[in-house]
């Protein structure tokens, strides 16, 4: 991708606070929400602490404030959110997840799962009690990820059931990230060092499928550890190297089987969260607990991932940078008191060619529970970076990503599992280019077995007499052309 100069295009949409803070400090009682089982009453209470987590899917963004306030966005504008309702949850919070029409927030004795069908009205669904603060929460179609202390936990997000719990060390888990059909999670402390583990997305806690270990890269005392994956990649911001400049930086890991290899070193760049692009550069946030140095997003290139150093710009933000999200050639900031923030993160280039664009698909069966989770992965490359990724089932657009890697996951129970899906996949780049794959065939139950999707001509198609005749068909998956006579 050729380079180009970043521009920042800051908006703060925290501007009414300080007002709402007022009149709330006038009328603290009367401002206070109850939560109940069925609702949540809106509140205009803000936090001292600001915004502190982001995230961003299909068409929404929401945020969260570390003393309880949530703000659910429309950006199917990117560059001009519009906030679409706000409301308080009584503890502190610590992150957010989109998972469809479903949100959850993860935060001070648990997880709150959030029925967002209704933006204007988001209704409370279900509870995950855990004994301690939920540092990090993650969703993979009806199954969610949540961590406190060392302690993983797996729950049903369909009721919160808690499915499963496991420590996999003594280690404090710093972050979780998903890719594909695996969950991986960042463990550190200052005096062991890190810990990646791999794990497969399933009903229960499995053993690790890889794991690493090491005493020469610690976790930074001034920044958030973070974890990133994307194709087999793994990106941890706020570690250093021991023995050298303390400052926090990027390690790049590469997985090798039941391992990880370092694929680039840990440089002193001042980072925290890491979000890859997916076209060689990766925005970060600098240092969320130094204001000094936190106020800022700098984004890297990283075409070469043994170099994580080659800083192309740094953005100043108005307020601590807490969290970042990509969302096409923005990124949507966490920034503290400032609120979301908008910053454009790439601009186009002016290129005309196509993406090119493949289909993943993968089907997990949810024993103990009745059903499978489906999951549609899009590999794209562009001449300029992807503005979002429209998956399609049966012909109907079921959900748009603008965040590498470029994924949909549902749950389909047993009785829908039955029959056999058609699935595609769209990706825009910010020139405007846009390429689609060909329906391909989904079905849990059909395991590799090879169907015909569609012939050419169709049946009772009237053709003229010829010697020759030509007659063409779609197969649910790439024939093997040596077992074709």
């Amino acid at each position: 991708m050729t380079s180009q100069a970043v521009r920042p295009n800051c908006v703060s949409f925290s501007r009414f606070d300080q007002i709402f803070r007022f009149i709330c400090c006038l009328m603290a009682v009367l401002c206070l929400p109850l939560l109940t089982p069925d609702t949540l009453f809106a509140s205009d209470l803000s936090s001292a602490s600001g915004t502190i987590a982001v995230d961003a899917y299909d068409g929404l963004a929401v945020t969260a404030d570390r003393s309880g306030l949530v703000r659910i966005y429309d950006v199917t504008i990117p560059d001009h959110p519009k906030q679409l309702s706000k409301f308080m949850i009584p503890r502190n919070l610590t992150g957010i997840a989109l998972a469809g029409n479903v949100l959850l927030v993860s935060g001070q004795g648990g997880v709150e799962i959030l029925d967002i069908s209704n933006t204007k009205a988001p209704q409370m669904k279900g509870h995950v009690e855990l004994d301690g603060e939920a540092t990090v929460v993650k969703a993979a179609g009806n199954l969610g990820y949540t961590a406190f202390g060392s302690t993983v936990v797996l729950f049903n997000i369909a009721n919160g059931a808690v499915l499963d719990q496991r420590n996999y060390s003594q280690l404090h888990v710093n972050d979780l990230a998903l890719s594909e059909d695996s969950v991986y999670l960042v463990s550190s402390d200052l005096e062991t060092g890190l810990e990646l583990r791999k794990l497969s997305i399933q009903a229960n806690l499995s053993e690790p499928l890889a794991s690493w270990k090491s005493g020469q890269m610690l976790p930074s005392s001034s920044a958030r550890t973070s974890i990133y994956a994307a194709d087999k990649m793994i990106y941890v911001g706020g570690v250093a190297a021991t023995g050298a400049n303390q400052s926090p930086g990027l390690a790049v890991m590469q997985e090798m089987g039941n391992s990880f290899k370092v694929a680039g070193q840990s440089e002193p760049i001042d980072s925290g969260i890491v979000r890859p692009s997916g076209n060689g550069l990766l925005a970060f946030t600098g240092s969320g607990n130094d204001r000094a140095k936190g106020n800022r997003v700098g984004i890297l290139d990283i075409s070469n991932p043994s170099s994580t150093d080659r800083l192309l710009q740094s953005i100043k933000a108005v307020g601590p940078a807490y969290d970042l999200v990509f969302h096409g050639e923005f990124g949507y900031v966490a920034a503290g008191e400032a609120g979301l923030q908008v910053v454009t993160l790439a601009s186009p280039n002016g290129t005309k060619k196509l993406p090119v664009i493949s289909l993943d698909t993968g089907s997990i069966a949810e024993t103990p529970l009745t059903g499978s989770l489906m999951r549609l992965t899009a590999d794209v490359s562009a001449g300029d970076q992807v503005r979002q990724v429209d998956f399609y089932v049966d012909g109907k657009k079921v959900a748009s990503d603008g965040s590498y890697p470029f994924e949909y996951r549902f749950f389909q129970d047993n009785a829908s599992s039955s029959r056999s899906l058609l699935v595609s996949s769209c990706a825009e780049d910010i020139d405007g280019n846009v390429n689609c794959t060909a329906p391909k065939e989904l079905n849990p139950k059909a395991g590799n077995q090879l169907r015909v999707i569609s012939v050419a001509p169709a049946a009772g198609t009237r053709t003229q007499r010829t010697s020759k005749f030509a007659v063409s068909a779609q197969f649910s998956a790439a024939l093997d052309t040596t077992s074709v006579s």
